[in-house]
């Protein structure tokens, strides 16, 4: 019996290919490459995207519940959305391992990823990179030291200072005006001493009188030590630099206003700058740095660490280092002292020796760009320091 006309099969050249029967194969095949690769980049965008979803919701839970709650919450939000995709994708490898190791493909991103994972976790070199200040190690500023009238000006600036010369002479009326008090009162009671031996109703008083001489006499010395700050002498011989040129004899001075500064002659030069936390760490005593001055002089100096302060600092004494002047320091101003943002730490620089400065460069301070060697470090690991101290801290009850 025949079969149906439906049912026939058409005739097939032995030559036709698979593609010429099915068209709509051939054009995903040819596609397939392409597809591969969208489908790829398309499930690392969603684990990315997932895994920055997840990490939000974990911090949001916890900083929305309190703390008991909230670090239970995050550790079950990291556990099972975070840990968890990476411990099953984990266990689909090892099922497939003998297919995994035998793919050319995973031999080449395993070498990839190796060779990143050097990158991060290998030591590299240490470098810090921050502004410094050079200037003379004995140095004996002038100042005023509280408000006060400039009544003579011995020397200019640069002039060379000798041994135990007045700098500079002040008037205060203030001083003045206590000073005479003082001197009136202890004649006073020396009127009244003189006088008890006469008196005989005044002879009881005698002791009462001789102790509040005393304290008078005391008063007066400690006035006449007190005058000694406004005409400050010269502790050793020197140059006299950083004079305001239009300071006139007779101009008034605000409270801790500098004047100049005195440099021994033959002073010895130091650079000094502040490092943070993260940058004080990997630098230690021996460690050698390079000096850049700034400006137009561009004096390069090779320098070795000579200390580093173990304590924080609380205020940030050099002006010139703050960010808001130039420096690297970022701090805020309160009455007048700046305090650093975060903690930083006091480290000193001496040039190698046998280094000479050129006379116009010798008396005064300079900023510069300072570059310290420190100890090698691998990349990531100044990452998990930070990740590890933001736990520690969040975490603690």
């Amino acid at each position: 019996m025949a079969l149906p006309r439906c049912h026939e099969r058409k005739p097939t050249r032995n030559n036709e290919t698979w593609w010429q029967r099915r068209p709509l194969a051939f054009i995903f095949a040819a596609r397939a490459p392409r597809l591969q690769r969208s489908l790829i980049l398309f499930a690392w965008a969603t684990w990315v995207y997932r895994l920055v979803v997840f990490l939000g919701i974990a911090v949001l839970v916890y900083h929305f519940a309190f703390k008991l709650l909230g670090v239970f919450l995050f550790g079950v939000e990291i556990v099972w959305f975070v840990a968890r995709p990476f411990w099953m994708e984990g266990q689909a490898w090892r099922a497939r391992w003998s297919v995994i190791r035998a793919s050319r493909r995973a031999r080449r991103s395993a070498m990839l990823a190796a060779a990143v994972l050097a990158v991060l976790l290998l030591p590299w070199p240490g470098r810090v990179m921050v502004k410094g200040l050079l200037h003379p190690a004995d140095v004996w500023p002038v100042f005023a030291p509280v408000g006060a009238r400039v009544d003579a000006l011995p020397y200019r600036e640069g002039d060379t200072v000798p041994a135990g010369a007045e700098l500079v002479r002040l008037y205060s009326p203030d001083l003045l005006k206590r000073q005479q008090a003082a001197q009136v009162r202890v004649e006073q009671l020396r009127w009244q001493a003189a006088a008890s031996g006469f008196a005989a109703a005044s002879r009881h008083q005698m002791l009462g009188h001789a102790d509040a001489r005393v304290t008078a006499q005391t008063e007066q010395a400690s006035l006449a030590t007190e005058s000694l700050q406004y005409a400050p002498r010269a502790p050793f011989a020197g140059r006299l630099v950083d004079l305001d040129p239009d300071l006139r004899v007779g101009q008034w001075l605000a409270r801790k206003e500098r004047i100049a500064q005195l440099v021994r002659d033959g002073s010895p030069w130091v650079v000094e700058t502040w490092l943070d936390e993260d940058q004080v760490h990997g630098v230690a005593v021996g460690d050698q740095a390079i000096f850049v001055t700034e400006g137009t002089e561009h004096l390069t100096l090779k320098l070795r660490v000579m200390s580093v302060d173990a304590d924080a600092s609380a205020t940030l004494p050099r002006h010139e280092l703050a960010l808001q002047q130039g420096g690297h320091v970022l701090t805020r101003d309160k009455n007048g002292q700046l305090l650093p943002e975060r903690a930083i730490y006091h480290v000193s620089l001496a040039p190698d020796p046998g280094t000479v400065l050129a006379p116009d460069l010798a008396a005064r301070s300079w900023r510069g760009k300072l570059t310290i060697r420190s100890r090698w470090e691998s990349p990531s690991w100044r990452y998990l320091r930070q990740a590890l101290a933001v736990l520690i801290r969040e975490f603690g009850f």
